[in-house]
């Protein structure tokens, strides 16, 4: 199955252009304006199967990946981004990288990210189970920046140009192999100089944590402490285990955190209840739940709640500006 949308603020009216370009994207992208400059632009995306490229133009815009959007929208997939015009700087855990024609960056979904970026872009969405399958035993990094003169990046642009303009006239047994071929390309870049995960962080040990954790997150005893114990690992194992998740403390924080957050969305917010709720998943000092839910999420549980008892269903009904669909 094919499909082709093409949506442009060129088909709003020009004083509802920011909002209207800001609700294309709000489930799992906040789009603010740089200097009060109105936003706007167009998007082109095609689908096929489970496979969707976009080609995105855009004018001088500021992008954010909140915890909160990242927990909303539960998207567990890569994004591997080609600059085809203008620029892109992208800033995570601090550090900021600034992109240009023709360097590619591969993205997680799942991690906080920002950016300020004017021009155009050129997208894949890759689900992470089809990349983990492609890297084998490699680990695969929150981002990876692959400058554009290196030939790998040359031939990576290339296919992804190339694929885009004949994505919707493949055969059916042809579209998932061409689409493999990119990812192959991909991880045989990404491996490029990378050693194999250490033996000693194993992902099956590592999935069997996760799901002790998920099982006792409300437990006063869980702690690193206690996995060690549960699983005869040292403290150093677990640290390399979850070393992508800032750590196992952290992890199991911030697991404990999405727990609160999804919690607050149903139900009535009163000081007793977020009491309640925090001190159940082991938050007993408030003021340093208070600050740890706003470093996660950016904003504070009465807030949160706000956000969602205040929201009204979208004024803006899309499907007229949807100027192109192919079935």
């Amino acid at each position: 199955m094919s499909e082709e949308i093409f949506i442009s603020t060129e088909s709003v009216d020009a004083d509802i252009r920011t909002d209207f370009y800001r609700s294309l994207f709000s489930s799992f992208l906040d789009i603010t304006p740089v200097d009060q400059n109105p936003l706007s632009g167009s998007i082109h995306i095609r689908s096929v199967d489970h496979w969707t490229m976009t080609h995105w133009k855009f004018g001088l815009q500021h992008c954010h990946r909140r915890p909160n959007l990242i927990l909303q929208a539960d998207i567990d997939a890569y994004l591997l981004i080609l600059i085809t015009k203008g620029y892109f700087n992208s800033t995570t855990k601090n550090t900021s990288t600034l992109l240009n024609v023709g360097d590619l960056i591969l993205i997680n979904t799942s991690q906080v990210n920002s950016s300020i970026s004017a021009g155009e872009s050129m997208s894949l969405y890759i689900p992470r189970t089809e990349l983990e399958q492609h890297m084998g035993h490699y680990r695969i990094p929150n981002e990876v920046i692959l400058k554009a003169k290196q030939p790998m990046t040359q031939l990576l642009t290339d296919y992804m140009l190339s694929l885009f303009n004949v994505a919707l006239d493949l055969k059916p047994r042809e579209s998932n192999p061409a689409f493999e071929a990119l990812l192959s390309l991909l991880a045989v870049r990404l491996r490029n100089g990378k050693m194999p995960i250490h033996q000693e962080v194993n992902t099956v040990l590592k999935w069997r944590i996760q799901q002790y954790i998920d099982l006792n997150i409300k437990s006063p005893d869980l702690g690193i402490e206690k996995l060690m114990s549960r699983f005869n690992v040292s403290r150093a194992h677990l640290y390399r285990a979850f070393e992508a998740e800032g750590g196992i403390a952290t992890f199991i924080r911030n697991k404990r955190l999405d727990r609160i957050y999804c919690e607050l969305i149903d139900q009535d917010f009163s000081t007793s209840v977020l009491t309640e709720i925090s001190q159940a998943y082991g938050f007993n000092n408030s003021s340093q739940f208070l600050r740890a839910f706003r470093l996660r999420f950016g904003m504070s549980p009465m807030e949160v709640q706000g956000h969602y008892l205040d929201q009204e269903p979208d004024q803006l009904d899309l499907k007229p500006y949807f100027i192109m669909q192919r079935p």
